[in-house]
């Protein structure tokens, strides 16, 4: 008697991890609808994101940069909310191996799709 309740409890505790297994399986397989401050950050991000890996291909050692903390940056939304303008510190080696500071400032413009880094410049 006592093996049938055993092998009961199993399928009952089998089942329960498979419904939760499922659960979780379907979770994730269901897309998560942004609220509208989520798709802002989000695009803030991707506008960042562009001007950052902009700024890294002008230096001859990217891996050497250093960025200022992003909540440092400042930023300037064009008229329409489709462009954008990143003021911001960097530490990069130059050529002599030697660290050296730099203001840069770097446009990003949006096409309604993504995001590309237009200008980038040093102050």
């Amino acid at each position: 008697m006592a093996e049938k309740k055993g092998s009961v409890l199993g399928v009952v505790v089998s089942l329960g991890l498979a419904a939760a297994g499922l659960y979780s399986c379907n979770a994730m397989l269901t897309p998560k609808v942004m609220t509208a401050a989520e798709k802002a950050a989000d695009k803030r991000l991707s506008a960042f994101i562009r001007c950052e890996n902009a700024t890294k291909g002008r230096v001859a050692d990217p891996s050497g940069m250093r960025f200022a903390p992003y909540g440092e940056w400042m930023v300037v939304w064009g008229d329409n909310a489709d462009s954008v303008r990143f003021d911001f510190e960097v530490v990069a080696r130059n050529a002599y191996g030697g660290l050296v500071p730099a203001q840069m400032e770097c446009t990003a413009t949006y096409d309604g799709e993504h995001w590309t880094a237009t200008d980038v410049k040093q102050r």
